[in-house]
């Protein structure tokens, strides 16, 4: 049925400053980038009808060409300039992600969340596949801790007495793991429904590099569980 069918959206630009060259320098032990670690992860999903790479550098796309020579479900997109752009406004490109696709619907996932891998994204596609409670879903990370708004002058999920930790109203940081919805939305401009369900991601999950620090710390935990996995062959 085609309001089963899914596509899977992963793009990447070129210019990062915070870290650079993050997509598609050596991050595994046997130097696979973030880039194509997510590839392999994607191309398990099953029910993925479609899998659109979209990018203006031409490393991340060199990185890619070979996997889509056996999996034709992959179709590369060399995005312009203008969508790449620091100041390009984020839903121009939210807009693109629709465009490029042909689903009724768009997981559109991000190289820069390693930890949340092909299980994950199984799981949350069967979730949303199956319930028509809701329109869309994201990954989130459960934040219960007294937080501060310093325009406000006040902790903002306790409703003005201390408590315990555990009593606290919990809010949820976006993590930019997966976005999971409807191609029309994405057409409008948005990325989040408007009955929503949350996916909440536990430890490593939870990690979204943006910074050199942020990098190196995930590369040591990525080396540290390929270590175990092998001692345990």
């Amino acid at each position: 049925m085609d309001d089963q069918k899914v596509t899977v959206f992963l793009g990447a630009r070129s210019g990062s400053t915070r870290c650079k060259g993050k997509n598609f320098r050596p991050f595994t032990t046997d130097g696979k980038s973030l880039i194509s670690l997510k590839i392999e992860q994607i191309i398990k999903i099953d029910v993925a009808s479609e899998i659109i790479f979209s990018s203006n550098c031409e490393n991340s796309l060199s990185q890619v060409l070979p996997y889509s020579k056996f999996d034709r479900r992959i179709k590369i997109i060399k995005r312009n300039h203008d969508l790449c752009k620091s100041d390009t406004p984020v839903e121009d490109f939210i807009k693109h992600v629709g465009s490029v696709s042909s689903s009724t619907n768009v997981m559109w996932v991000h190289a820069t969340s390693p930890f949340i891998d092909e299980n994950i994204y199984k799981k949350a596609l069967n979730e949303y596949l199956n319930n028509n409670k809701f329109d869309s879903m994201f990954s989130v990370n459960k934040l219960q801790n007294f937080i501060w708004d310093q325009d406000k002058l006040s902790i903002i999920n306790n409703d003005g007495k201390w408590v315990n930790t555990q009593s606290l109203k919990p809010l949820y940081e976006i993590n930019h793991g997966f976005y999971l919805l409807k191609k029309d939305k994405l057409l409008k401009g948005h990325r989040i429904g408007q009955l929503p369900s949350l996916f909440i991601c536990h430890g490593n999950q939870c990690i979204d590099i943006d910074t050199e620090d942020d990098f190196q710390y995930a590369q040591f935990l990525q080396k540290s569980i390929e270590a175990s996995q092998s001692k345990n062959i």
